[in-house]
């Protein structure tokens, strides 16, 4: 879930360059593992991810499930649909054979029917997880939001470099110091681990958004 709330467009619409390059805090952390613009943007989404990350629940997600194989069992219903051999007159006079919906617009394609399934099957599958409270509700993600960085610099340099990336956080508005980051990396490891596990997930990915945009 961490993923998809960063396809947000209102999250993505802030990404911008903090104009960190030449920093020393940043340049010391590069040197020892980290990537430039991956080190601005998780400094960006423990900022502003909070805002965008979706206030997600097992039944929501369960109706969610129901709705999308009610819907299309009722569009498969209300308006039945084949693909059926027609000929079309060519430019040349001679005559194509293509598969045409008898519904139009209104047919529903295997391709569709396979797709919807899949969705529904997937809500089902995170109603499971958030069940066993293996995803982060938007509350803890809210209270661990700040630890990104420090999740990152460690992954990324064997060492949470807790004094640096207090530093850093100063530039997106987050006041934390040393000892706080210290405490709150060790009590979310021990009383948050999923949370922590889908925000290290998410470190790869961020790295190779970070390359392309």
């Amino acid at each position: 879930m961490i993923i998809t709330a960063m396809h947000h467009p209102d999250l993505l619409a802030k990404r911008k360059d903090l104009g960190l390059d030449e920093n020393e805090d940043v340049v010391a952390l590069c040197r020892l593992g980290c990537k430039p613009r991956a080190l601005q943007d998780v400094l960006l989404l423990a900022a502003h991810m909070p805002e965008f990350y979706p206030p997600i629940s097992a039944p929501t997600l369960r109706k969610l499930a129901r709705d999308l194989r009610d819907v299309l069992q009722r569009m498969t219903k209300t308006t039945p649909s084949l693909t059926l051999p027609f000929a079309r007159d060519l430019a040349d006079g001679s005559i194509a054979i293509e598969p045409v919906p008898t519904g139009g617009d209104l047919h529903v394609s295997p391709e569709l029917t396979a797709d919807l399934s899949r969705k529904a099957d997937a809500y089902d599958g995170l109603a499971r997880l958030c069940a066993k409270r293996m995803i982060p509700t938007r509350a803890q993600f809210k209270m661990l939001a700040y630890l990104w960085p420090v999740f990152y610099v460690e992954e990324r340099t064997g060492r949470p470099h807790y004094e640096k990336v207090a530093n850093l956080l100063g530039f997106v508005e987050i006041v934390k110091n040393e000892k706080q980051l210290m405490k709150g990396l060790v009590a979310a490891k021990s009383t948050l681990p999923p949370v922590v596990f889908w925000m290290k997930q998410s470190l790869p990915f961020i790295e190779n958004v970070a390359f392309y945009l």
